[in-house]
């Protein structure tokens, strides 16, 4: 369940706790974002060292998980929201103390509002690391394909086993079969990362925050995870509604695939390494902004550079060509299609880096009763050698 400091405030309209409370101090343009993130971490320092209960059911370090969500929020432009979000649930409130507790002495009524400020501060580390992080963690681990020859069969050795379908339905795989096969000329058949062209060496899939961010939000069982973390994506994404809409309706569009070697794509899938934005300035992800340095910067809506970041050290046999990621149109002028939306590449690059920074990636790792069974693996595509023909298998 969310915490009490989130639940009172879940509105019939799905918002929760971090949008309402943070829109206020969000909206206010003379506080600046550094500003906001100063206060932020600063007002950790203070109450973290008070010490903070560790987050319910992962037991995480809740001050660690703040300045977490804090730091990965600079790749998606969410710094302001998370900053207000902190600020805003750091206050002292006058229903900290009751009528009661208003005949003690001072100090005893100071002792009193830094343990319900604290508590606070720890409802929030958990309500973050529950219904994002590990809402993302899990959806990816859970319903992710395994690197067998039945999963990710080569184009040579693919065969039709297909069923009779409805028309409707034939009529989607062909529409969906030729999208995908766009997504492969586009990418010139060949890894974005490594290069390599061996049709047995690669496969198309979609990337992960697109069609498992799906399973996130839209499969889970809880009637209230799903708004909320779609609420608090929002907010972390820096996402309007009508981008966070447009975002989840075009989660399994097929131009946000991209083609990727079979070890290199597990290692997506475990937020091992991500590809974040040329923009984004990695010097310094864990500062606390000076006030003369300018305003963090604002993802381009139509990026296509990326910096590949490796989170944990790797020893694939598939080496990449460059640390500089690009993605580009291969295809001919009628066959041409986007390339990936940068604003999934971004959110899969802060989730990376919240789970790297907060140690909450370890943790969701490990085996434990909370951890969902997995669901079915799903149908996917496979090319024949011949293209543009995809099946399903």
């Amino acid at each position: 369940m969310l915490s009490d400091a989130a639940k009172h405030l879940l509105m019939p309209s799905t918002s929760s706790t971090l949008s309402l409370l943070a829109d206020e101090v969000q909206i206010d343009d003379i506080t600046s974002t550094r500003t906001l993130s100063r206060s932020a971490h600063f007002l950790l320092t203070t109450f973290g060292s008070k010490g903070l209960a560790p987050t319910r059911t992962h037991q995480l370090d809740a001050e660690r998980v703040l300045r977490a969500m804090l730091d990965s929020s600079k790749i998606v432009n969410g710094t302001r929201f998370v900053a207000s979000a902190i600020i805003e649930v750091g206050k002292q409130k006058a229903q900290d103390i009751s009528l009661e507790e208003e005949k003690l002495s001072d100090e005893e009524q100071i002792a009193i509002k830094d343990d319900k400020i604290k508590t606070r501060l720890t409802d929030l580390a958990s309500d973050w690391a529950e219904y994002l992080l590990f809402s993302f963690f899990n959806a990816f681990m859970s319903n992710g394909e395994p690197s067998t020859t039945e999963s990710s069969p080569t184009i040579d050795s693919t065969r039709i086993k297909i069923t009779p379908v409805s028309d409707s339905r034939s009529k989607k795989l062909r529409e969906e079969a030729s999208s995908n096969a766009s997504v492969l000329v586009r990418d010139n058949l060949q890894c974005v990362l490594t290069g390599t062209k061996d049709a047995n060496a690669f496969r198309a899939r979609r990337i992960r925050p697109t069609g498992k961010k799906g399973s996130a939000f839209v499969e889970k069982p809880s009637s209230v995870q799903v708004p909320a973390a779609i609420d608090m994506l929002k907010g972390y994404a820096c996402l309007s509604d009508a981008a966070a809409d447009d975002l989840l309706r075009s989660i399994d569009d097929p131009t946000n695939a991209f083609l990727m070697v079979s070890d290199w794509h597990d290692e997506f899938d475990h937020f091992t390494w991500c590809l974040v934005p040329s923009e984004v300035d990695l010097d310094h992800m864990h500062d606390i902004f000076d006030p003369e340095v300018d305003e963090l910067p604002q993802i381009p809506a139509e990026q296509q550079w990326y910096n590949l970041v490796l989170l944990e050290p790797l020893d694939l046999h598939s080496q990449i060509l460059s640390n500089k990621v690009t993605f580009r149109n291969h295809a001919p002028p009628q066959q041409a299609i986007k390339v990936p939306n940068p604003k999934y590449l971004a959110i899969h690059a802060a989730i990376a880096h919240a789970l790297l920074f907060s140690g909450a990636g370890q943790v969701f790792a490990q085996p434990k009763p909370w951890t969902t069974p997995p669901l079915q693996s799903r149908k996917h595509y496979v090319v024949r050698e011949r293209f543009p023909e995809i099946l399903a298998v």
